[in-house]
């Protein structure tokens, strides 16, 4: 237990023997006894009621050593004689007592007896002492004799009697070990005054809080080490290490395993220990990832610390050790450069397939579109590398120059592969593309690699494709394009329904807006919610059509366009002409921040 921004001289945090914080521990706990169980916590909480119901500690001493004394060996105060001003219950002062006993066989069993105990107490007022009475021994003790009983309580006495002094050793061990690690720094601290290669080590060695006294990696490219006690409230310690030279045409992998608590990032820095790139993808308890950083950063050294959100307090992990691993692979012939989350990202040409990971649910790779776009259809496609089967949702979105998401294609647990056609207007121009997770709960954490690329052709009016008399078959739109078919089956039969969709996917997406072409032959255009499966709005479409233009909102799920005849009587070929464009208000798209 630790009171995060204050330093608690009482609080132990990691012995070989003892783990705990004094005031609250059992006796078992300060003999350190293999068989410790629940009736341990009940002690603590008898011990933590004192505290509250007072304000004093059970054992309030000078030294740790002596409150572990008051545990083992000393009657526990009263609640009257903690706090003689206060009037306590009889009932309440019996079932602290019973909490507080030294043999856990004379506590209450479980937490559910304790909580009976209390509702009973609370039912009466706490005026009956009796219901809750602390047994007098025993069930052990008064099986035994006189003689026997007392025996017990001596040999409990030299055995907490042992106890203290392996404790006292204990202290006394420490202190020496104090002075020669003390003895050791200061050693190290001349050693670190004479020119000399950095040790290398399977475990972090201190001081390595900043780029310029990073320790070497091992020659495993493996070291463990910990963020322990913090350098202010607002700033975590950080271990760094050299990074090794790279073979030629590979490039740095770099991965830390999570440390629970803790949101932990990694950042990579020049040789004058500046910090060119940061890797903070994950959340609390999980790892962090960088590939593919590019040569543009010329990389001297990796750090770790933990990411701290302004007005947040540095924590510490004081037994939790972090695992850094370094290697490098082979560099792809097109792959993403690291850092690539800003607006700026990669520049990807039309026709070449480029290869990325997303790192974690904040990791965004965008990736800048280049060529004449404007009025050309472009086809972009995204395959993942076999993610696993519960791997949060992919989003493949297209941005425009102020970044905001025009078109977007989800890929949900199952699929693999993905494609997204737009076309490109002055008022709707793609500029990047861009690969992201989308938040999920229960979702695997683990990054998720991919291949990326995009084509550009010139733009022609799209044909119906057959079959798409069914919503399982509705033919996809291409956005921004113009469609044209006519309601008839594949043999020419006519009065039949055409279905199209709009995939959208994305709750970001919303609104549409459909155009559609006056016709000869009256038809029906109904719009729906391919999430709720609810008919939006319907359209008679003729010759003498007035409203060519009309948005409609859903949830965010895409939408179902469902082409008819106005009449079922009719029997020549009904022809028709739309397209569609998702918007967001007036603005053209959605914004898409970091």
């Amino acid at each position: 237990a630790k009171v995060q921004g204050a330093d608690d001289p009482y609080t132990i945090h990691s012995q070989r023997e003892i783990f705990g914080t004094p005031f609250y521990m059992s006796p078992e706990q300060v003999r350190a006894t293999v068989d410790i169980d629940g009736r341990a916590d009940i002690y603590a909480l008898g011990a933590l009621l004192v505290k509250t119901l007072t304000g004093q500690y059970l054992f309030a001493r000078n030294s740790t050593f002596d409150v572990l004394k008051g545990h083992l060996m000393e009657q526990p105060p009263t609640l009257a004689q903690l706090a003689p001003d206060a009037v306590f219950p009889p009932g309440l002062q019996a079932i602290v007592t019973r909490c507080l006993q030294k043999d856990p066989a004379d506590r209450y069993a479980t937490m559910a007896e304790l909580a009976d105990a209390l509702r009973a107490g609370l039912a009466s007022g706490f005026d009956a002492p009796a219901a809750v009475a602390v047994p007098a021994t025993s069930d052990r003790a008064t099986r035994l004799p006189e003689s026997a009983a007392s025996q017990r309580h001596t040999a409990d006495l030299i055995d907490a009697e042992q106890v203290l002094e392996a404790s006292r050793r204990r202290e006394h061990l420490r202190l020496g070990a104090f002075v020669l690690v003390s003895l050791l720094l200061l050693a190290g601290g001349l050693a670190l005054l004479l020119p000399q290669e950095p040790a290398v080590r399977e475990a972090e060695r201190e001081p390595n809080d900043s780029p310029l006294t990073a320790g070497a990696m091992p020659p495993s490219g493996k070291v463990t080490g910990m963020i322990g006690k913090r350098i202010s409230a607002q700033k975590a310690d950080q271990d760094c290490y050299v990074l090794p030279p790279l073979p030629q045409g590979h490039e740095l992998r770099l991965h830390v395993e999570g440390v629970p608590n803790m949101d932990l990032q990694l950042s990579l820095h020049s040789a004058e220990g500046i910090a060119r790139l940061t890797s903070n993808h994950a959340g609390r308890g999980q790892g962090e990832w960088i590939r593919f950083p590019g040569t543009r950063g010329d990389w001297a050294s990796v750090c770790v610390t933990e990411h701290l959100p302004p007005g947040t307090v540095a924590g510490e992990s004081l037994s939790d050790r972090y695992t850094l691993t370094v290697d490098s692979v082979a560099r792809p012939a097109f792959a993403e450069s690291e850092p690539n989350d800003d607006a700026g990202g990669n520049d990807l040409a039309v026709g070449v397939e480029v290869s990325g990971f997303v790192d974690g649910p904040r990791d965004q790779d965008r990736f800048g579109l280049g060529g004449l776009l404007d009025g050309r259809l472009l086809r972009a496609k995204v395959v993942l590398q076999a993610p696993s089967p519960d791997v949060a949702p992919v989003r493949m979105a297209l941005l425009d120059s102020g970044g905001r998401m025009i078109a977007a294609e989800v890929l949900r647990p199952g699929r693999t592969e993905g494609t997204l056609a737009f076309v490109a207007t002055p008022q709707q121009a793609p500029d990047r593309l861009v690969v992201q997770r989308l938040p999920a709960d229960g979702a695997a954490p683990e990054p998720v690699g991919y291949s990326l690329s995009y084509r550009v052709a010139e733009l022609v009016e799209q044909p119906e494709t057959e079959p798409n008399d069914a919503p399982t078959t509705a033919q996809p739109l291409v956005l921004g394009a113009w469609h044209s078919g006519q309601l008839a089956d594949a043999a020419g039969n006519t009065g039949n329904d055409d279905w199209l969709r709009i995939d959208g996917g994305d709750a970001q997406l919303r609104r549409i807006r459909l155009e559609v072409e006056p016709a000869e032959q009256p038809w029906l255009l109904t719009i729906r919610d391919a999430g709720t499966q609810v008919d939006l709005r319907t359209l008679a479409v003729s010759s003498t059509l007035t409203e060519r233009e009309l948005s409609v909102v859903g949830s965010g799920s895409g939408f179902l366009l469902r082409l008819q005849p106005a009449s079922a009587s009719r029997r020549s070929a009904v022809r028709w002409k739309l397209r569609a464009r998702f918007l967001s208000g007036t603005d053209g798209g959605v914004q898409l921040t970091p």
